[in-house]
C-alpha cells in the first residue's frame, strides 16, 4: 500500500474515532450492515465498471462470507474448479486464509490462491472503525501460472482439463505491480465507501433521532391534550390581541362551540358581557405588568347562556422575556353562585325570622287585651251606643294586627299548625272564595284532580299560602288575562325532568300560572326576602311578608316551591307537598262554645292570665289561675280540673310541656290545652306525645279557645 493511502486511511479512522462511531471497541451498533447505509445499485454499478476497466474479477462479501454484491468478471477457471469436491475444498481453505489476514489488517492484503496459484486480494470496508465487509479482487494471473500448472491442477482435482485450459487462455495476465495498483485503487474506492457510509450512518441516526424526537413530541402533545381535555376547568391561551390560540374541550363546551376549531381564532372580549368588559380590560393591563390574579366575570356563550365564571390568569412570555399573551383556567361557578345566593337568602330569612318571632311574641302579649276585650265590652253597652262602632273598628284593627303578627311568627317558623289531613282542592276553593271580588275580568281555568290525595298540614296556613299566590297573580293580571290553577298526584324519581333536588316520592303538585306582567330576571333572587315588594307606593300594599311567609309555610310542610317568570310573559308557580295515602276527613264544627267546667289557667304573664280569666268567665267557665308550672303542679295535688290550659313558653320555670309531664305523674288522665304566641316544634311534639288535647294560638279569642275546650270535652264524652 502506498504511503499516501496509509495516511488517508489513518486520518479517516481518526475522524471516525473522534465522532465516537460504533466499532469493534465500544461498538454500540454491531448490527450495522453495509447495505443499511449504501445503496446496493450504486455499489453494484461501481463494482461492474471497475471490473470492466481492470479486467479482474471482483465481489463484495460480509465478514461471514455472505455475498453483498453479484460477482463481476467471475473467472470460468474458478467456476470449473468449484464443480469438483477437491476444487471446492481448496477454494474454501484459500478463502479462510484470506479472511483471517483481512480481519487482522486495516490495509489491503493479497496472497496466492491454494487452488492453482492465482493472486487474490482483499480490501477491507469500514463504517467508522467497524469492519463490515471485504472487497475481493483477483482471479487474474499475476504470479506467472503456466498452462502446464493449470493442466496439472485439473488432474489433481479431477476437472475437465480441456475446458480449464480454454478458460485459462481467456484469463487476463497482469504483473504483480499492476495488481498492487489495482488493489490501491480498490482501497481508495473502499475508503470513499467508508467515508460515505459513515456520513450516511450519521445522517441516518440523525434522521432516526429526529423521528424519535418527533414521535416523542407527538406523544407528549397527545398526553398534554389528553390531560388538558380530562380536567374539568376550561383552559385557554390567548395572544396579544386577546385571540384564542389554544383551548381544551371543556373550553369549547363552556363557550358553546361545536368543536375546538370553532373556538380557536375567536376574540375573548366578544363573549364577555358589557358590564364586565371594563374588569376584563383592567385585568389585561395587570397581565402586561407581569401580575397574575383571580377574578369573576360574566360570559354569554353561543347558546345564549349567561354564565358566571371564575378566571385564574397568568401572563405568558417568549424566550426573550417579551410578553406574548396570557394563560387562563376558567371555572363555571354559575351553579355555585346560585347556591350561594340561595344560602344567603335562607340566612337572611332565618335572621329576619328570628327577629320577627321575638318581636311577634311580645306583640302577642300586648295584643291580648285588644283582641279579647272589644267583644266582652260590647255586651255591657246599649245597642244604640256610639261606642259600639268604635269597638268594632278597634276589634277589626286588632285582628289585622294579629294576622300580621301571625305572619311574623310563620316567617320565624315559630307558628303552630294543627296538622291534619287536608284536601288541597278545598283549600284552593276557599282561597278563590276569599278573593272572589277581585276576579272580575280574569278568566280562571280551574283544573282540580278529583282523585288528588291528601296532605298533612295546617289548613289555615295553607289557605294563607294559596291566597297569597293567587293574590300576586291577580295583581300581575291587573284586571284582565288568564289564570290557570291545577292540582295532580305527582311522582318524582331520578328520571323526572322537574326534579330540582327534590327527594323521590309521591307528591301533590299545585300549579298556578298567569300571563301577567311577570318578574324581571334581576328581581327573582329577591322575591322571598321579607318586606321586598314591587308594588308602587300609590297602590295598596300589604305587609311585605307575602312570599317570605309562603316560603316558610311550604318548608314547614316539608314541601318545595319553584317560581319561574319572565318580564312581560307571566309567572309560573309550582308547589310540591308530600302526599298521604288516606282520604281527607271532615272536621265537625262546634256550635256552642259556652260551658261551666272547672279550668286551671297557667301563664307567667299577668296580663295574659287576666285576659284568659275574663274570656273564659264570660263563656261561663269556672277559672283558677297559676303564675308558673311549679305552682300548677303543687296546686293540682289537692284540686280537680276538667282542663288545664298551659302557656308553652314560661322562661323563668318549667314550660308547658314539662308542666304537663309533671301533672300526669299526679293525675294520669288529666286533659290539657297548650296556649302560646309561638311554639318551638320540639317542645310541641313533646307535649303531643304526652297526650296534649290541642293548641290555641295567642292572642286569645273567645271563639278559638271556646271551640278548643268544647272539642276536647265533648269528643271525650262521645267516646
Amino acid at each position: 500500500m502506498s504511503a499516501k493511502l496509509k495516511t488517508e486511511r489513518t486520518a479517516i479512522l481518526k475522524q471516525c474515532s473522534n465522532l465516537n462511531c460504533p466499532g469493534r471497541q465500544g461498538n454500540n451498533d454491531p448490527e450495522v450492515h453495509l447495505l443499511d447505509v449504501v445503496d446496493f445499485k450504486s455499489i453494484q454499478s461501481i463494482q461492474d465498471s471497475f471490473a470492466k476497466v481492470t479486467g479482474v474479477s471482483t465481489i463484495i462479501v460480509d465478514l461471514e462470507g455472505e455475498l453483498i454484491t453479484r460477482p463481476s468478471n467471475f473467472s470460468e477457471v474458478c467456476e470449473i474448479a468449484q464443480e469438483t469436491r477437491a476444487g471446492r475444498e481448496r477454494c474454501e481453505r484459500s478463502n479462510n486464509i484470506r479472511s483471517e489476514k483481512s480481519l487482522a489488517s486495516i490495509k489491503p492484503i493479497f496472497h496466492k490462491c491454494l487452488a492453482c496459484g492465482f493472486v487474490d486480494g482483499s480490501v477491507p470496508i469500514y463504517i467508522g472503525d467497524m469492519h463490515v465487509a471485504n472487497w475481493l479482487v483477483g482471479q487474474c494471473n499475476a504470479a506467472g501460472v503456466t498452462r502446464e500448472d493449470i493442466a496439472r491442477y485439473a488432474d489433481e482435482i479431477g476437472a475437465d482439463k480441456k475446458r480449464m485450459l480454454r478458460a485459462f487462455d481467456k484469463m487476463p495476465e497482469v504483473t504483480i505491480e499492476r495488481f498492487e495498483s489495482i488493489l490501491d485503487l480498490h482501497y481508495q474506492i473502499a475508503s470513499e465507501f467508508s467515508r460515505l457510509s459513515m456520513n450516511n450512518l450519521l445522517l441516518k441516526k440523525e434522521i432516526a433521532a429526529k423521528e424519535l424526537i418527533a414521535s416523542q413530541l407527538e406523544t407528549s402533545e397527545s398526553y398534554l391534550n389528553e390531560c388538558f381535555d380530562s380536567v374539568m376547568e376550561a383552559i385557554i391561551i390567548i395572544d396579544l390581541d386577546n385571540i384564542i390560540q389554544f383551548a381544551n374541550k371543556p373550553a369549547a363546551e363552556l363557550f358553546g362551540t361545536d368543536s375546538l376549531d370553532d373556538l380557536i381564532g375567536k376574540t375573548v372580549m366578544n363573549f364577555i358581557e358589557n358590564e364586565y368588559k371594563e374588569i376584563a380590560r383592567n385585568e389585561w393591563e395587570r397581565r402586561k405588568q407581569g401580575k397574575s390574579s383571580k377574578y369573576e366575570i360574566k360570559l354569554k356563550n353561543n347558546h345564549g347562556q349567561i354564565l358566571n365564571l371564575l378566571v385564574s390568569s397568568t401572563p405568558r412570555y417568549n424566550r426573550k422575556g417579551e410578553f406574548i399573551g396570557a394563560f387562563a383556567s376558567v371555572i363555571d361557578i354559575t351553579e355555585q353562585k346560585r347556591l350561594q345566593e340561595y344560602l344567603s337568602r335562607a340566612q337572611r330569612l332565618e335572621t329576619a325570622g328570628r327577629i320577627a318571632a321575638q318581636v311577634a311574641h311580645d306583640f302577642n302579649n300586648l295584643l291580648g287585651p285588644l283582641v279579647a276585650y272589644p267583644e266582652i265590652i260590647c255586651k255591657y253597652l246599649h245597642e244604640d251606643s256610639p261606642a259600639l262602632q268604635l269597638l268594632q273598628d278597634m276589634d277589626k284593627s286588632a285582628s289585622l294586627m294579629a294576622e300580621i303578627n301571625q305572619q311574623l311568627l310563620t316567617l320565624g317558623r315559630r307558628g303552630h299548625y294543627n296538622f291534619e289531613t287536608v284536601d288541597i282542592n278545598e283549600i284552593i276553593l276557599q282561597s278563590l272564595e276569599n278573593l272572589s271580588n277581585c276576579l272580575d275580568g280574569i278568566e280562571v281555568d280551574l283544573n282540580l284532580s278529583s282523585d288528588v290525595m291528601g296532605i298533612k298540614g295546617g289548613g289555615s296556613q295553607l289557605i294563607r299560602v294559596v291566597t297569597n299566590l293567587l293574590n300576586n297573580s291577580i295583581d300581575a293580571l291587573n284586571g284582565e288575562g288568564h289564570l290557570l290553577i291545577n292540582t295532580e298526584n305527582f311522582y318524582i324519581d331520578d328520571n323526572c325532568s322537574e326534579n330540582f333536588q327534590i327527594p323521590n316520592g309521591d307528591y301533590i303538585k299545585i300549579t298556578i300560572l298567569d300571563n301577567g306582567c311577570g318578574i324581571e330576571a334581576g328581581l327573582l333572587p329577591l322575591i322571598y326576602d321579607p318586606f321586598f315588594t314591587t308594588k308602587k307606593s300609590d297602590i295598596k300594599r300589604g305587609s311585605g311578608l307575602g312570599l317570605s311567609v309562603v316560603h316558610s309555610v311550604v318548608q314547614d310542610h316539608n314541601g318545595y316551591i319553584n317560581i319561574e317568570s319572565k318580564s312581560g310573559e307571566g309567572t309560573s308557580v309550582y308547589l310540591y307537598f308530600p302526599s298521604v295515602q288516606v282520604k281527607t276527613r271532615e272536621i265537625s264544627e262546634v256550635g256552642n262554645i259556652i260551658g261551666h267546667e272547672k279550668l286551671l289557667v297557667v301563664d307567667d304573664d299577668a296580663v295574659q292570665r287576666s285576659v284568659a280569666e275574663n274570656l273564659l268567665a264570660d263563656l261561663g267557665y269556672q277559672v283558677s289561675l297559676c303564675r308558673s308550672g311549679e305552682e300548677a303542679v303543687y296546686h293540682i295535688r289537692n284540686n280537680d280540673y276538667d282542663i288545664v290550659i298551659l302557656d308553652m313558653i314560661m322562661p323563668n320555670g318549667m314550660d308547658g310541656a314539662r308542666t304537663f309531664e309533671e301533672i300526669l305523674k299526679i293525675k294520669p288522665n288529666q286533659k290539657a290545652l297548650i296556649v302560646s304566641g309561638y311554639a318551638q316544634s320540639d317542645r310541641v311534639e313533646k307535649a303531643r306525645k304526652l297526650g296534649i288535647g290541642g293548641f290555641v294560638g295567642k292572642p286569645l279569642k273567645a271563639c278559638d279557645i271556646g271551640k278548643a275546650i268544647r272539642n276536647l270535652i265533648d269528643n271525650d264524652k262521645k267516646q
